[in-house]
């Protein structure tokens, strides 16, 4: 027979509602979220490129600041961005760093 003393018996009690209180907190979130769909959802997490300035540029994996620069000059000679494509025509983004970066970006 297993014997444990009242301090080991305490500490396993309270693993096992931290465990418990986990679970249930992790199906409430998965149940009843308003905004599950909103944090999920792939455009949460881009950026539209017609509204970064040059420091959320810069921020991005693979733009340096003269990429940034020249993102935002393109930006404002052509009224703004109609498609992502159009990045392949600024000096510095060919198609290999364009599927690099794409994935951060939105056009609204």
């Amino acid at each position: 027979m297993l014997y444990l003393t009242k301090q080991e018996r305490l500490v396993i009690l309270f693993f096992i509602g931290i465990i418990i209180l986990g679970i249930s907190l992790n199906l409430l979130f998965k149940l009843y979220s308003p905004f599950k769909a909103f944090l999920f959802s792939e455009d949460a997490i881009k950026i539209d490129i017609n509204c970064a300035d040059k420091e959320t540029l810069i921020s991005l994996p693979g733009i340096g600041e003269r990429l940034a620069q020249r993102i935002i000059e393109y930006r404002t000679n052509n009224q703004g961005f109609k498609d992502l494509e159009e990045l392949k025509k600024i000096k510095g983004i060919g198609i290999e760093k364009y599927e690099t970066i794409k994935e951060y970006f939105k056009i609204r």
